[in-house]
């Protein structure tokens, strides 16, 4: 692949139950489309009759069988010391970075395997806690994790409109942070401007028809929105 159209960036991480179905309309529906897996994530990557443009991890979750089948599937296979400073996720986004100084646009990141369900809890944090390191400030304006049940994007200040994107049954939006002149409208429940100096989780919000649109705006802090469908969570 070179440096054409912009690609889409489908990241699978090692939880045990990625959404594969969406991984496949995307990469279906994208004109350029570019598959990361990590560590166990590549071996979902490839049950759905994908290759992997690049594979990354220590690999210390799966057989020695299995990691040979993953270098053979591979475009790039990168086998890391499992003593290392960086997570095997955050890895993967080093080298979404490499690919942009190499001069691809990038149109979207989806991360799938990060936040469970049956996952690691403290994987599910440190996936989270990615949105506050300094390197990977400007690649979390594309980021969504992608999950069967949800979907998570993280704002930075400014001024946003909010569609319905999942069908979704709540509308979650938390401070991570201390924040700032928070507006939330056009919701069930709006939030006239307002201060904390706490991170605050306002969840279970709704979309009042799943044609409006919820405007969020804040200046100062770091926001997640959470788009939640309760029946399809269930089902996991």
């Amino acid at each position: 692949m070179t440096p054409q159209s912009p690609i889409t960036v489908l990241v699978c991480a090692g939880a045990p139950k990625p959404d594969l179905d969406s991984l496949k309309n995307i990469y279906q529906s994208s004109d350029q489309a570019y598959l990361i897996g990590v560590d166990y994530g590549c071996l979902s990557i490839l049950k759905t009759g994908l290759k992997l443009n690049y594979a990354v991890g220590d690999f210390d979750s799966v057989s020695p069988e299995e990691c040979l089948q993953i270098q053979a599937a591979s475009d790039r296979f990168e086998q890391l010391i499992p003593e290392k400073d960086n997570t095997d996720t955050e890895m993967a986004l080093y080298h979404i970075k490499k690919l942009i100084e190499e001069g691809y646009e990038i149109e979207a990141i989806y991360l799938l395997g990060c936040l469970g369900p049956g996952g690691r809890l403290d994987h599910t944090i440190a996936n989270l806690w990615m949105a506050f390191h300094p390197d990977f400030k400007d690649l979390f304006e594309q980021i969504i994790f992608l999950e069967r049940a949800c979907q998570v994007q993280v704002f930075q200040p400014g001024n946003y409109r909010l569609t319905d994107r999942l069908d979704s049954d709540y509308l979650s939006i938390i401070a991570l942070t201390p924040i700032k002149d928070w507006i939330i409208e056009g919701a069930k429940y709006n939030l006239p401007q307002s201060e904390w100096t706490y991170p605050r989780a306002l969840i279970s919000n709704e979309f009042v028809n799943p044609k409006d649109i919820v405007t969020l705006s804040f200046s100062q802090g770091l926001v997640a929105v959470l788009w939640i469908r309760e029946q399809a969570q269930a089902k996991d």
